[in-house]
């Protein structure tokens, strides 16, 4: 595998330079004696004693860390005669700190996995990284996203990160994305600032986005949509064991029996829409089959659902209640990309980037109600009851009817064993 790729699993082996990531610039950093992102960097293994400083060189320990600084006026003290300066908070003055204002990480998108021109993508970004987990700041809350010219912040989420593995699930809206040349943007961290993230930025084109990365269990609204329009609520038998590893992060495992989440809808009318999710969907023998998303009541045309299994036929289902379109069967116990296009006239489904069904006439949308449903149908009847029974992650919903390429580039951005990311260089100190 090249030096800084992500490998299948998604996490990276070694920086830019072949190294194994938290070498090189991190080890001449911490050293045997000091503390990578720590309060010193004393030590005979830190970077003390180059460029005529003290063997040992902190802020509280009353030594001069910049005796050869030009613009000194005084001992202990930075040009201009001012205090010496610790931009980001790890306990070394910025005049010996080799990355004062923290680090960049480039990342380079591969360019032959985009399918066509988008604007505003939401890149998901998959890593685990030993330097990350060393000089970010507790709980990541100092990592953010910048452009190619290192300094334009970046709309981003952070979906989970493990200060102890470095462990990073992200997403970050792309302004743009262009199969003509890969694209480059910075990881940037352990700068001492506080949150900068902005899911309404990323998910601006988006109605409803549920990661499903929180405990199903944890009682009213738990479940939150990144949009901010509709969290959920764990019901039937949900519990935290019911949190499981999945394709971004954590999903949730339903039972088939009683398992759903439930939100309130706001979705009527008869716009176009796109309905997708990851899907685990298990064997399934009993009951009516599988529900993804269903919302709006059970009358004619006024509800929308995406089955992943309709036992009667056989295969996935998509319709308005009344006005179904039968799909193609999912294969079972692994996961699937699936997705529903409705344009207005006709729908259309994919499975893993690709047209699977359709276009197959379908009007007559007239959306109505406030019932909405993650992992079983809205309709009231206990009788039409579609409990999941698999797994699930990422599920949305777009007011839009989404492209053929939209579609395929982001299956390839987010599949288990994406290389969509392909390179994570650096690290390098931050402008």
């Amino acid at each position: 595998m090249d030096a800084g790729s992500v490998d299948a699993s998604g996490e990276v082996a070694a920086d830019g330079g072949g190294e194994p990531l938290g070498g090189s610039v991190a080890d001449e950093w911490a050293g045997s004696g000091g503390t990578a992102g720590g309060a010193g960097m004393g030590g005979a293994g830190g970077r003390a004693g180059s460029a005529g400083q003290p063997a040992a060189c902190t802020l509280t320990a009353g030594v001069d860390c910049c005796p050869t600084d030009p613009d000194k006026q005084a001992p202990l003290s930075c040009g201009c005669g001012v205090p010496e300066t610790d931009s980001d908070g790890d306990g070394v003055a910025d005049c010996v700190d080799p990355a004062p204002r923290g680090w960049l990480r480039r990342l380079t998108v591969d360019r032959t996995q985009v399918a066509g021109a988008l604007t505003d993508f939401p890149l998901l970004v998959r890593i685990s990284d030993s330097h990350l987990s060393a000089f970010a700041a507790d709980g990541g809350k100092d990592i953010c996203f910048v452009a190619a010219d290192r300094t334009s912040a970046l709309d981003h989420e952070i979906e989970s990160f493990d200060q102890a593995t470095g462990s990073l699930v992200a997403w970050v809206r792309l302004p743009s994305l262009d199969p003509g040349a890969d694209l480059q943007l910075y990881l940037s961290y352990g700068d001492g600032q506080s949150d900068r993230s902005k899911p309404g930025g990323v998910w601006s084109d988006h109605h409803f986005v549920w990661h499903l990365a929180q405990d199903p269990s944890a009682g009213a609204g738990a479940i939150k949509d990144a949009a901010g329009r509709a969290d959920g609520t764990g019901q039937g038998g949900l519990a935290s064991a019911n949190s499981v590893s999945a394709v971004a992060g954590r999903g949730v495992r339903f039972d088939g029996m009683d398992d759903q989440i439930t939100f309130s809808n706001d979705v009527t009318g008869n716009t176009p829409s796109t309905f997708q999710a990851w899907v685990n969907q298990s064997p399934q023998t009993t009951g009516l089959g599988s529900a993804v998303l269903s919302l709006g009541n059970q009358a004619d045309d006024r509800a929308r659902f995406l089955f992943s299994h309709d036992i009667a036929a056989g295969a996935t289902k998509v319709g308005f209640y009344g006005n179904d379109v039968v799909g193609t069967a999912l294969a079972k116990d692994t996961w699937s990309h699936l997705v529903w296009v409705w344009d207005g006239q006709n729908s259309r489904q994919y499975i893993n980037g690709m047209l699977a069904a359709g276009p197959s006439a379908h009007t007559s949308a007239n959306t109505a109600g406030t019932p909405g449903s993650i992992g079983n149908s809205t309709f009231n009847s206990p009788a039409y009851h579609f409990f999941m029974l698999g797994m699930l992650d990422e599920v949305r919903v777009s007011l839009s009817a989404r492209s053929d390429a939209w579609i395929a580039t982001e299956y390839n951005s987010q599949k288990p064993d994406s290389t969509f990311v392909k390179e994570l260089a650096g690290p390098e100190a931050a402008p």
